[in-house]
């Protein structure tokens, strides 16, 4: 990925990876095997640091329910934390290890009074939203693409959480592959498809987002999660972001999403909500 980050993909018919057993095949039957590895360097450095303009800097920030796919830079810790009028909470806390790696370390969140509707599967509202729920996750996000001309820019990067209900001990993955449009110097526009992924249910959705800084302090963001449950359904989130300095920002949000994190951020309410979140 960079001088500090690599991939592994690899597939095998041997037992395990050791010297001692990579000899052996499965003792079972000789089946080929799949292996995805994150390698990391954290004494390398970077070659280039990326100056990153005014509206990039403001992206960096992160959208509200669907990503943008810019990272922080190298180095850069950034915390996060929301709640809303019904009481959910989001905690989240991460690290830029690289240029194109940003590590997520803490990510708690609770979703409070939310009654179940019909674009809930009893799964997911069971084990992760209905009342005392407590979700505990780790993630990360890479940067796999950047375009970068005088007429055009855009970021290819993916998202995986993963983690579980500290209620019943349940869990799911969930991805996002997020992509960055800078249509001009005020304007970006993101597509995220997405999915929530257990062994018993997957939910599958599109999320779309519209950034528009209206100044060097304000910008307004709108965006839209369309996802498949029997029915065709959708949320709608509206956020004003308000930049402090370089490195702070305060977002007013209204939705009629179940939350801003994870799965939440793509099932829709009964009732609207109003936020704050602090980045």
């Amino acid at each position: 990925l960079d001088e500090k980050v690599d991939f592994k993909i690899r597939t095998t018919n041997s037992f395990m990876i050791s010297p001692s057993t990579s000899i052996l095949t499965i003792p079972s039957n000789n089946i080929p095997l799949y292996y995805l590895g994150l390698s990391l360097k954290p004494y390398n450095f970077d070659r280039v640091h990326p100056q990153y303009s005014k509206q990039e800097t403001k992206l960096s920030f992160g959208g509200l329910s669907v990503g943008n796919a810019l990272l922080n830079p190298n180095g850069i810790y950034s915390l996060n934390f929301l709640l809303d009028s019904k009481g959910s909470y989001n905690f989240k806390l991460k690290n830029a290890f690289s240029n194109k790696l940003e590590l997520e370390f803490v990510n708690i969140s609770s979703t409070k009074n939310s009654p179940q509707n019909n674009s809930q599967p009893d799964e997911v509202f069971n084990n992760f939203i209905s009342e005392d729920n407590l979700n505990t996750r780790l993630g990360l996000v890479a940067n796999f693409l950047r375009i970068d001309t005088s007429n055009f820019k855009y970021w290819n990067s993916g998202r995986i959480s993963l983690g579980r209900s500290q209620k019943n001990k349940q869990g799911y993955y969930f991805l996002e592959q997020m992509n960055s449009f800078l249509l001009n110097e005020n304007l970006t526009f993101n597509v995220n498809p997405k999915a929530y992924l257990t062994n018993l249910n997957s939910i599958f959705g599109l999320g779309l987002s519209i950034n528009y800084s209206y100044n060097d302090f304000v910008d307004l963001i709108a965006e839209t999660n369309i996802y498949e449950n029997k029915n065709i359904y959708t949320n709608n989130t509206f956020g004003l972001r308000f930049f402090l300095n370089n490195y702070q920002s305060l977002d007013l949000y209204y939705s009629n999403a179940v939350g801003l994190f994870d799965i939440s951020s793509m099932l829709n309410s009964n009732e609207s909500n109003i936020g704050l979140k602090i980045n």
